[in-house]
């Protein structure tokens, strides 16, 4: 709780803590390429139920890019999926 002086009252809030279970990334388009502008990509992590939490505040996330073992005998270009 929180107690704020000048007005004498007193602030309360539950706050539930849970284990990530999944997470997703989220953009605005399914496929990347190398030359287009910068994307904003979200990160969204999902407990056991599917529920969303509400903030991911706090965790650090590396990203990388890697070949995708499927699309190996493609023929290289500038898409990043």
């Amino acid at each position: 709780f929180c107690s704020l002086a000048v007005t004498d009252r007193e602030l309360r809030c539950d706050v539930k803590v849970n284990v990530i279970d999944s997470i997703e990334i989220v953009s605005r388009t399914r496929e990347l390429y190398v030359d287009d502008a910068p994307l904003e990509l979200m990160v969204r992590a999902l407990d056991a139920k599917g529920n969303t939490f509400s903030t991911l505040a706090g965790l650090t996330f590396g990203w990388s890019i890697a070949q995708d073992n499927e699309s190996a005998g493609e023929e290289l270009s500038s898409k990043i999926r």
